[in-house]
Order: C-alpha cells, then sequence, then structure tokens
C-alpha cells in the first residue's frame, strides 16, 4: 500500500528513480526544478519579462547543487566498494563563506555484518573536510557509542550551524 502511494508520487513528480529508489532524491529533483524556474524577486513564476530574471542568490544555489552533484559522483567513483551504500547527499550554498557546502553520508559493511557509518561534511570548492564523523554498528545494528555520545547527532549539530542562512 505504501509502495504503491510512494509510486503515484513519484509518477506525479514526473521523477525516474535510478535502480535503488530513493524518495529524497525524488524530492531534491523536484526542488531542483522548481528553483531553476524563471522567476522574479518576489518568487513570481508569471512568464513575465520581469520574472525571467533570476536573483543572483539562486543561481549560486543552482550552480551549488549542480557542482555538489559532480563532486558527490568523482567522490563516489575514488571511494566505490560493492559493500558501501550511499545515500543521497545534501547541498547548500553559504552566502556567507561563498562557497557550496556538500553533506555526504555513506555506510560500509565489513564481512562480520558490522557497519560503519561515514557523514562527512565537505566545501566543494576548496576541497576541504569540515566536519568528519564516524558510527559503529555492530552485526545486529545497535550503535557502538564513543566516550557515550552518538557521533550521528555530533555531526547533525555540527551541520545546523554551517547550514544556517
Amino acid at each position: 500500500m505504501i509502495e504503491s502511494q510512494i509510486q503515484r508520487k513519484h509518477e506525479e513528480f514526473g521523477c525516474v528513480c535510478p535502480n535503488s529508489c530513493d524518495l529524497r532524491w525524488c524530492i531534491n529533483r523536484l526542488l531542483f526544478r522548481l528553483l531553476s524556474a524563471p522567476h522574479d524577486e518576489r518568487g513570481r513564476r508569471d512568464g513575465t519579462p520581469e520574472a525571467t530574471q533570476r536573483p543572483r542568490s539562486l543561481e549560486l544555489r543552482q550552480r551549488c547543487f549542480e557542482d555538489g552533484l559532480k563532486f558527490f559522483e568523482h567522490y563516489k567513483e575514488i571511494n566505490v566498494s560493492d559493500r558501501t551504500t550511499w545515500e543521497f547527499p545534501e547541498f547548500h550554498f553559504d552566502g556567507k563563506l561563498n562557497t557550496c557546502l556538500a553533506d555526504v553520508s555513506y555506510t560500509f559493511f565489513n564481512k562480520e555484518g558490522a557497519s560503519l557509518e561515514h557523514d562527512i561534511l565537505f566545501d566543494i570548492y576548496s576541497g576541504q573536510q569540515l566536519v568528519f564523523t564516524l558510527a559503529r554498528f555492530d552485526k545486529d545494528g545497535n550503535i557502538v557509542l564513543r566516550e557515550g555520545k552518538d557521533p550521528r547527532q555530533e555531526h547533525s549539530a555540527a551541520k545546523q550551524q554551517f547550514f544556517q542562512e
């Protein structure tokens, strides 16, 4: 039942997913299409001449998304493994730093079934890792806490600081 509802939403959005369909991937595609549509400073999309001029910040966000996708594909190529699963990254143009940030997450599974979840926040224009967290999970999927802390929460807090704007 839920799968059919998701499929209807995918069709409604005009989304064609890759082999392992991820609803976030489709939503990001939809947002990209909406953000790249012509509009004016007040957000109108009415086809008037004023509406064909996009604000500079929107152009920078669109470029960040496109550059971020290229960065992500390259990063996946150099970190390829048959025991790795990837999540669709999040991108954010930071106007204060004048740079594009990418939040990349992937999980590596070892032969025993335990896993390592990597969460990395990159400044893709400088190539720097701004935040790196590693969460360990046992073969039953239970997190192994480091000093009583969940590294995923640390990453989330750090990401919120950078993604503010």
